[in-house]
């Protein structure tokens, strides 16, 4: 029986959906005090001389943008399948809150209208992405392993430069990671499948399932704004 044509695995989809957006609004809604509220900024980062963008982190900068990684690894090694609903939901919206701290210092850098520009391009690529990987019925397991390893290789080359501030062709890294975004979106998405199969329905599963399509969407707009972005001033 293919489970992608019946209605629970639908209902599944719907609430996994549903928490990826409620993720993102919440990630948009910290950017958005932030990017309102300068005092607030300093906090997290040493900010420009007119206050308009960051410039470096504070130690509280780091937490913030260390904390996503921390908690997936708390997820990773915990029977997340245990927690009350009202636990996952904490967790989710600490996860995406923190994300929204970190994702001020890319915005920050560029005009409204670029953001906007890299809005609607990443919204329109990840929902292509995802219908793609729903109607792909084979298993994509090359291509995910492959975007893993690309994935832990911008990971590593990201932690270097910002600890040892060596120069990078940031437009190459950009496509780069585009490109990875792009097949974990794919990938993801049907992975969705072997998940609900596995859980079911229940909330443990749709937060993962949410977790992995939150991470590609956000990451896949930081790498398109910076392909398409126009900075302040230039």
């Amino acid at each position: 029986m293919d489970i992608t044509a019946t209605s629970g695995f639908a209902s599944y989809l719907r609430k996994v959906y549903g928490m990826v957006g409620g993720g993102l609004v919440i990630s948009a809604i910290v950017t958005f005090i932030l990017s309102t509220s300068p005092d607030l900024a300093q906090v997290f980062y040493h900010l420009s001389a007119n206050g308009s963008h960051a410039l470096k982190f504070t130690a509280a900068g780091w937490i913030a943008l260390l904390l996503p990684f921390a908690l997936l690894i708390l997820a990773m090694f915990s029977d997340i399948e245990r927690w009350s609903v009202g636990a996952i939901n904490a967790y989710y919206g600490i996860f995406c809150a923190s994300f929204g701290v970190s994702l001020y210092a890319a915005t920050s850098q560029y005009t409204g209208a670029s953001v906007g520009a890299a809005l609607l391009i990443t919204a329109g690529s990840f929902t292509g992405l995802s219908l793609t990987g729903m109607m792909i019925k084979t298993p994509l397991t090359g291509l995910k392993s492959f975007c893993m390893m690309g994935l832990w290789g911008l990971v590593l080359v990201g932690l270097a430069q910002m600890l040892f501030h060596f120069s990078l062709n940031q437009t190459l890294m950009s496509l780069i990671g585009v490109g990875v975004f792009a097949g974990l979106t794919v990938t993801d998405t049907q992975d969705m499948r072997d998940r609900y199969s596995e859980g079911g329905n229940s909330h443990a599963s749709i937060m993962m399932g949410a977790m992995g399509l939150y991470l590609d969407a956000m990451n896949m707009f930081i790498n398109i704004l910076e392909l398409v972005g126009v900075k302040k001033g230039d």
